[in-house]
């Protein structure tokens, strides 16, 4: 998943959970339930889809780069004590053929590689009577084998792993083409109340919002704005707690161009609370990552 995505899997979670709070007051309008069941399916779907393509894209590798330093340690051994035979008894030949160094290994590609350590297998193999006094037992030659095999076999898994990061990929594209087309129909489903029930619309509207987030030191951030003048608001106080209810909230206030500024906070799902005398009260969901910046900015309605 791109940041754009991860983002935009927030704030779908953020309306889920609003949606359903407040179902009373969605859940009969026409059509809305065939989009909210798309809405619900497809954020399972996409943590799914996303969770294999990390799997795809860290996993195999993984698997393979371990058997790749594992085949460079035992082709190097190996390859130092058959250079020492070849010397001691003259076999230049051999020398020549065994003789590589681990910086040469390192900078090889998987198969060429490959190649190398087989090579160095196959006069071990042919060898394997007078190599003991060098410290190649046969069990050693069969180990070396094995790796080499292993290897080999991971070869075309990378590139079958990436071939299926690329569907999980298209996958979820699709998947979010399909969330972002539901959406915009629960948009306009919800335009019907806005008039009857003002607050849930204000509410709505604002877990439609697609959080940008940074890397920083602060979690949350924003400006607080009278929603018809659009000037900065002082001392608006914003009460932020977990929706679980699992901790205890924190209370912040706005400086004097309506910014606020929250240095840490733990991970989850938070409603903020924002209230200034004269102000209509307003209830702003938000999800906060660690490692991320999120940045809320509000609008207020005067009484």
């Amino acid at each position: 998943m791109n940041i754009l995505q991860k983002v935009k899997l927030t704030m779908y979670m953020v309306v889920k959970d609003f949606l359903r709070l407040n179902a009373t007051i969605v859940e009969n309008l026409p059509n809305y339930k065939t989009n909210a069941t798309v809405l619900d399916g497809n954020i399972l779907k996409i943590q799914g889809a996303a969770e294999l393509q990390a799997f795809k894209k860290t996993g195999i590798a993984d698997e393979k780069n371990q058997l790749r330093a594992s085949l460079i340690a035992q082709a190097e051994d190996f390859s130092l004590k058959l250079v020492a035979y070849a010397a001691n008894v003259g076999n230049m030949i051999l020398l020549k053929e065994v003789k590589y160094t681990k910086s040469e290994m390192i900078r090889a590609a998987d198969a060429d590689l490959k190649n190398m350590a087989q090579c160095i297998y196959n006069r071990a193999h042919e060898n394997i009577d007078a190599l003991a006094a060098y410290g190649i037992a046969e069990r050693m030659v069969t180990m070396f084998l094995n790796t080499i095999n292993s290897f080999n076999e991971a070869i075309p898994t990378v590139r079958e792993g990436a071939m299926s990061k690329k569907l999980y990929t298209t996958q979820l594209e699709d998947l979010y083409k399909e969330m972002d087309a539901a959406l915009s129909n629960i948009d306009r489903i919800v335009e019907i109340v806005r008039l009857s029930h003002p607050d849930f619309y204000r509410g709505y509207q604002n877990s439609r919002l697609v959080i940008k987030r940074s890397g920083g030191s602060v979690a949350l951030k924003g400006v607080v704005t009278d929603a018809s003048s659009h000037e900065p608001l002082r001392g608006v106080t914003l009460i932020i707690a977990p929706v679980d209810g699992n901790g205890a909230a924190i209370v912040k206030k706005t400086a004097d161009k309506g910014g606020f500024m929250v240095k840490s906070l733990s991970e989850g799902v938070y409603n903020v609370t924002v209230s200034k005398s004269g102000y209509k009260d307003q209830v702003v969901t938000v999800a906060i990552t660690n490692g991320e910046l999120s940045v809320l900015n509000v609008e207020m309605n005067k009484n």
